[in-house]
Formats: structure tokens, sequence, C-alpha cells
């Protein structure tokens, strides 16, 4: 298979479809082990993800049931503020550590 080795120094496509449809040979050449970690890495939140979903939802299930009236969801409205207030004060401190 002369020019399936020829196809392989270069990075052609045919060269590529070659390697594809040979099976002996991987196609995958992964350069760490392909094994599952036993943590899991933190994630940065970025610009404009959303936060406090859940007391946001738990807020408005509440103004649903009781017809839209502030006086009768005042702690999951509070609720909400005060994650909000958290989420702004996390924001601002990681933007002023950049």
């Amino acid at each position: 298979m002369p020019g399936a080795r020829c196809a392989m120094a270069t990075p052609s496509l045919r060269g590529r479809l070659v390697r594809l449809a040979n099976p002996r040979k991987p196609t995958l050449k992964p350069n760490k082990p392909l094994i599952l970690a036993n943590k899991v890495g933190e994630r940065r939140r970025e610009k404009g993800e959303a936060t406090c979903i859940t007391e946001m939802s738990v807020m408005m299930a509440c103004w649903k049931q009781n017809e839209f009236r502030d006086s009768a969801c005042k702690k999951e409205i509070q609720d909400f503020f005060d994650c909000s207030s958290r989420a702004q004060v996390t924001a601002t401190g990681v933007h002023s550590q950049e």
C-alpha cells in the first residue's frame, strides 16, 4: 500500500480518509489516558451567566399561587434579593482579582 503511506505523510483529506478506513490503526491518539477523574474541575462563571435561578423560580411560583401579591411572598422575594446581592458581590470580587 505505497499510496497510503504517501497520503499519511501529507495532511490531506485523502490521507485522513485512508486512515479512517483502516480498522487496524487507531484514529484517536490521546495525550492522556481515557479514564474519568475522581474529581470535577471548578468552573468559572462567564459574563452574563445566570445566577439565583432557583430562588427566582420559587419567587415566581409563589406569585402565581398568590395572584401576584407581594405581601404573600415576602420570604421568597427576600431570598431572591439576598441571593442576587451575594452574586453581585461575588462577581465584583472576581472582576477585581483579574
